[in-house]
């Protein structure tokens, strides 16, 4: 495979139960979600379980796609267990619960992603705490956005 970078992408909301993992780039100043663009002949799948291990060390256990917008997929999903260790790309990184995500500095689009995933389990769940479950991935759908 050829490793020149399409302008194709995906990210991923990576869930530990209620928190989700954000990365903070020195270049954008900002945090966002996991993931990024797919080289030539990868799919979007693979480009986010690609992404996530190069930026992280981490391996995906389950996901499924919950948004897709022209060259973009946005992926629900679960690590496995193990350590997790940053790329150079990134300097610090936080597993934030997600109805305080708001309070870091975020890329719009990760905003956006956070903020439909809020709605999504205030729908699903209401006046319960927010806590998912890897069982959740089989109900959020396209509404995030």
């Amino acid at each position: 495979m050829i490793n020149k970078d399409t302008k194709r992408t995906s990210k991923i909301l990576l869930l530990n139960g209620d928190k989700v993992l954000l990365l903070y780039s020195d270049k954008l100043r900002k945090y966002h979600l996991p993931g990024g663009h797919l080289k030539l002949g990868e799919t979007y799948k693979g480009g986010v379980y690609r992404e996530v291990k190069e930026e992280t060390n981490l391996d995906i256990k389950t996901c499924r796609p919950v948004f897709k917008k022209f060259n973009f997929v946005l992926y629900l999903g679960y690590p496995k267990s193990g350590l997790l260790r940053l790329s150079e790309e990134h300097s610090k990184y936080v597993w934030a619960k997600i109805e305080d995500a708001h309070k870091y500095e975020l890329c719009n689009f990760t905003k956006k992603d956070i903020r439909g995933l809020q709605k999504y389990w205030s729908n699903k769940h209401k006046n319960k705490p927010c806590n998912y479950q890897e069982e959740d991935i089989n109900y959020i759908d396209e509404n995030l956005h």
